[in-house]
């Protein structure tokens, strides 16, 4: 009697499980597709206030992402910190999700300084420490660190490396 009873809950137990296993399988597949922004502008003189419009590939579920924040590093020189917005992933297509970044200068990082960073600078040398409170609809939320992280490997072929290009002719 006991075993029956026990029985169905273990049934239920592994079927949520595999539901639960294929609705984040995909999780790995999410891309950056491309990465536009909208609108620059400056905040004093050591900081930055941009909208981008980045558009992401997610055959997954609905991920909502939020308390976005984390250091921009060039080399092993910190360059700066960055806060965004909340974002939506848009589960199973590909669309555009709007981004609000704010970015300041760290107080290591002179005005001179940061043009001779960017002087040298090159895509592959850019990475970041990033932390992200992430749930996908209906689910558990679970707090996100990932450190060291190249920003190439992050928007891949979305245009960075052009960017890149295009920001340090505007500085130089």
């Amino acid at each position: 009697m006991v075993y029956e009873i026990m029985k169905k809950p273990a049934l239920v137990l592994l079927l949520a499980a595999v539901l639960m296993s294929q609705g984040c399988s995909r999780m790995k597949e999410i891309r950056v597709i491309s990465c536009r922004p909208e609108s620059v502008s400056v905040q004093g003189l050591r900081g930055i206030h941009a909208e981008a419009s980045v558009e992401v590939d997610n055959p997954a579920r609905t991920i909502y992402m939020s308390d976005i924040e984390g250091t921009v590093y060039a080399g092993e020189d910190v360059i700066g910190h960055f806060t965004a917005g909340d974002v939506t992933l848009e589960g199973r297509t590909a669309s555009a999700c709007p981004v609000s970044l704010d970015f300041t200068l760290d107080r290591s990082v002179s005005i001179i300084g940061l043009l001779s960073i960017v002087r040298s600078l090159d895509a592959d040398d850019i990475v970041l420490d990033l932390s992200l409170k992430a749930r996908t609809k209906g689910g558990v939320s679970k707090k996100v660190r990932l450190k060291r992280l190249p920003v190439s490997h992050l928007v891949g072929n979305a245009g960075f490396a052009g960017n890149l290009e295009d920001i340090r002719d505007i500085l130089l």
